[in-house]
């Protein structure tokens, strides 16, 4: 680029700083992706054992019916083996 009023001569270069600039700009990209992916796998990998002990809690866990066990009672003290 000639400037003719002021008599210079400006010269365009690409140097190291921008090589490096381009190339972390692009690096960036892949490493954000790679970031993702291992923390969604290792949230996952995480949740599985307490989605596990979840289910295996809910299978264990019987429903109490208050009424059936008030009335074994009675009839253990009516029948007088109640110990």
């Amino acid at each position: 680029n000639v400037d003719i009023d002021l008599n210079t001569i400006t010269y365009y270069s690409i140097g190291i700083g921008y090589i490096l600039q381009l190339f972390g700009f692009v690096l960036i990209f892949p490493y954000s992706l790679y970031y993702l992916l291992t923390i969604t796998a290792l949230e996952r990998s995480r949740q599985i054992p307490e989605i596990q002990i979840e289910k295996i809690i809910q299978k264990i866990q019987e429903p109490i019916d208050l009424d059936e066990f008030i009335a074994e009672e009675e009839l253990k003290i009516k029948k007088g083996d109640y110990s």
